[in-house]
Parts: structure tokens; sequence; C-alpha cells
């Protein structure tokens, strides 16, 4: 059985949450409400199901938005709401929500999560469109014959290299912890190379992937497997050094992309990709407690931090048993930003579009600095919050923002992702462009310096195809010496 053929499976969210959840009774939505908003989410939901059973390469685009509304919206809203009292105060993360998040906010963020949903589902089951004739799609590189074997394993070991040299130099000028403040290093080491420490792992990533997408079709397992181990270590460096709770995780996920892809997914790529994932939630109290050391002590030292949190974790592990250990998937739900990004922004919305509220956001602030310090209310100084796409467009516009600022987002993400189609690495190129568009969903801090990196990557890795990794030039020779033999012949 194909694993887009269980999709159906999700139209069950909806009749779950009339029959289970508590805010079918609740005062802020009532019944015959609450029983519309799922109901026109269910009937949206099944309209794009339809569409979604084709090749991932047409369609993973929309999968990946839709697994965010769904565990970061839908699932996050229906979680909280299932228990309030636990929830909020079980969780730092809603903190500052502790006194004022009732079962009405809940509710009341909910019409705006089902109004968000039901636009994506109708306009990306409108921008898929009925079945066309096929695009040309580079589903594998170049035959062996044809690649510079040698290049390739130079390209593989430099991008190696470089990204441990990146990594050890982020530890050594503490560039980019979470949870410590930023210091100057980004701008007081020479030609801004603080940016470019912290910007290099992202890009080497992208050049990483290229080399294992080409040994793994040329028959160059053993590289395409170093590779591949290679980006594990990777995530589990950059998750200890920087306390990001998701980097392990988000490291394995363009390989899983690239194979669902090529319509390949080999054994080994999805135990990797599971192992990473239990990785991920086991790591998940070390990574707290580390964070919280840096927040609270600001130490510097990886090594301290590490040691004193496996201290704490043992002393948490003693007195709550493992319970420290099994809350990693429930707060991995939560780490997905989305529902609580619009509880915050419901006491802020803007009576609808103007240039003043557009230019107070995103001009004389950032949407992060803006949505942190006016919205949420945070001033420590080492603490950035992100709103998620839809709040972040609710704070600029309200409804009206949510109506026309989504639609047009959808529609430039299927436009780059069908010029993208064109390269002759467009598998690499489509499995890096679904990491940008998946983080800029997810975060919704419309910082394009993400996304800038991102196609910056991947026309890279274009170039590196076409001029460094495929023999151009022995072609080109072989060409003239079959012209020369056909005159040869002729005369």
């Amino acid at each position: 059985m194909k694993l887009r053929s269980l999709r159906w499976f999700l139209l069950l969210v909806f009749p779950g949450a009339l029959l289970f959840s508590p805010l079918t009774y609740n005062n802020g939505i009532n019944g015959v409400g609450f029983v519309f908003l799922n109901l026109a989410s269910f009937l949206a939901l099944a309209l794009l199901l339809t569409r979604l059973g084709r090749p991932w390469r047409h369609t993973l685009w929309v999968w990946i938005i839709l697994g965010v509304l769904l565990v970061g919206y839908v699932g996050k809203t229906l979680l909280i709401g299932s228990n309030l009292h636990y929830w909020k105060y079980e969780t730092s993360w809603f903190y500052e929500l502790q006194d004022i998040l009732t079962l009405d906010m809940v509710a009341g963020g909910y019409c705006w999560v089902t109004f968000a949903f039901f636009v994506f589902c109708v306009v990306s089951w409108w921008l898929l469109g009925p079945p066309r004739a096929r695009r040309r799609f580079s589903l594998q590189p170049v035959s062996p014959a044809e690649l510079s074997h040698a290049n390739l394993r130079f390209v593989f070991w430099i991008t190696c290299i470089l990204l441990v040299t990146a990594v050890i130099l982020r530890e050594h000028f503490a560039i980019g912890i979470h949870g410590i403040p930023s210091t100057s290093a980004s701008t007081a080491l020479p030609l801004r190379l603080g940016t470019v420490i912290v910007r290099a792992p992202a890009v080497l990533s992208g050049v990483l992937l290229l080399c294992i997408w080409v040994a793994g079709n040329t028959g160059q397992g053993k590289l395409a497997r170093a590779g591949v181990g290679m980006a594990v270590l990777l995530g589990l460096s950059v998750s200890l050094i920087t306390t990001s709770r998701g980097a392990l995780l988000a490291a394995c996920l363009p390989i899983l992309f690239l194979w669902l892809l090529t319509e390949r997914t080999p054994r080994h790529v999805l135990a990797i990709f599971g192992l990473a994932t239990g990785a991920t939630l086991l790591l998940f109290p070390l990574v707290n407690f580390t964070r919280f050391l840096a927040m609270t002590t600001g130490q510097k030292d990886m090594i301290s931090r590490i040691t004193d949190a496996v201290s704490l974790v043992g002393t948490a592990t003693r007195h709550q048993g493992i319970v420290v250990w099994t809350g990693g998937l429930r707060r991995l739900i939560l780490r997905v930003i989305g529902a609580d990004g619009i509880w915050f922004v419901l006491n802020h919305l803007p009576p609808g579009f103007s240039y003043e509220q557009i230019r107070r956001v995103l001009v004389d602030n950032s949407m992060t600095l803006y949505y942190t310090r006016t919205v949420v209310g945070t001033t420590h100084e080492a603490t950035h919050r992100a709103p998620g796409l839809i709040a972040a467009y609710m704070l600029l516009g309200g409804a009206m923002g949510v109506a026309l600022l989504w639609p047009l987002t959808l529609w430039s993400v299927r436009m780059l992702w069908r010029w993208l189609m064109r390269f002759r690495t467009a598998p690499v190129a489509l499995s890096l462009f679904t990491m940008a568009v998946y983080s800029f969903a997810q975060e919704g801090t419309l910082d394009f310096k993400s996304p800038v990196v991102a196609f910056f990557t991947i026309l890279l890795c274009e170039w590196l195809y076409r001029y460094v990794l495929v023999r151009r030039f022995r072609r080109r020779r072989e060409k003239h010496e079959l012209v020369r033999q056909n005159l040869n012949l002729g005369s």
C-alpha cells in the first residue's frame, strides 16, 4: 500500500473534534457554529485530498503546509482545549497566557484556524488543477560515464571540511545560541564573518544533499551513506551547540524529501529518519535544560552547559520518573508554531489593511520584534518569538489580511515550484525549497533572509552540477571524434 493512499484517514480529525472536544459545549462557539466550522473544514479537506494522490513531485509543497496546519493549528487547539488547566501550566511556552488563556479564547482562535484552513484547501485544490502533460523532471542525475567521479569526491570532502569548520567557529564565538543574548561577534569579525558562519551550514548542507543525490544514483553507495551520516552528525552537533530542539530532525528532513521526490524511499533512509525522530524526542529534556541554563546563567561553553544539563535531567528523572522522557512527543507537537500565535494576536487585531499598520509592524520594527515585544510582551533580550504565518497576516490586516495574503502566498509557492521543476537538479532544488516553505509557513516572521539563502543554495547546486560534476569537455571531445570518424569514412 502506497503512503499516499492513507491520506483519507486525515478526514477523521474533524469528526473526532465534534465527538470528543470540549469546545463543542463551550459558550465561545455554540453547538451549531462548532459543527459548521468542522463540517466546512471536513468538506474542504476531502476536496483537497482528491488531488493529493499524485506523485510527490507535484504535491509535496501542499503536504508540508497541510501538515503545519493540522499539527500546529488544528491539533494544538484540540490538544490544549482537551485539558486547558493542565496544558497552560505544564509548558513554559504559554507562560505569558497563563492568566488570560480561557476556553473562550481557544474557541475564538479555532474560528480563525478553520477559516485559514478552509481557504488553504480550496486555493490549493484550484492551484493543483486537473492532471496535465508531464513536465520535464530529472528524477536521476547523469549516467556514471558522464560524471566526473574525482570532482564529486572533491566537492564532497571540501563540503564536509567546511561544515565542520563552520560548526566549530559557531561554538567558539557563541554565535546564534538560543537563550544567550547576541554578542557583537557577528559584526566585530571582519567582513561580517559572523553572519557567514551562521548561514554557511545551510548552504553547505544543500551542497551535501546534491552529493548524496548524485552518488546514490550513480553506484557510489558508500559516498552517499557517508553523506547521510555527515548530515546526522551535523544536526546533532547544531542541536547541542545552539540548544535547538529540532535541529537533528531538520537535518534529516531534506534527505527524506529527496527520496520522496524521486519516488524512491530506501529502507535505510526511512530507518535513519525514524532514528532521528526518536533521538529528537529523547534529547528534548536535555536540550530544554541546556537552553534553560543558557538563559539563566549565560554559559557560553557547550561542555559546561551539557554537563550541568545532564545533572538536571538526572534530578528531574528521580523526582518525576519516566514522565520527563515520555513528554517529548507532546512538547514536539507544541513546538510547531500555530494556534498559540493566534491566541496572542486576538487582542491586537487591526481594524483592517492600512499603511500605518504595515509600517508599524514591518518598517519601524520587524515582525519578530513587534510580535515579541508588543503582542507577547516579552522583554528578555535573548527571547524572540515567531507568530506563525496566519497570525502574522492577522497582524497585518485582520480577516482581510488572511483572505488576501494567504492565497497570494500559496500562488507564489506554486509558481516557484513549477519553475524549479525545470532544473537539472530538480529533486535537490525542490527538497531545499520544501524546507524553506516549511520554515516560512511555520514561523511566519516574514523574514526573507532564509528564502534568499535557500535560493542561493539551489542556484549554487545547479551550477556545480552543470559545470563541475558533469564532464562536459569529455562529451564535447567524444562528439568531435565521432564527427572526425564519419568524415574519414566518407572520404
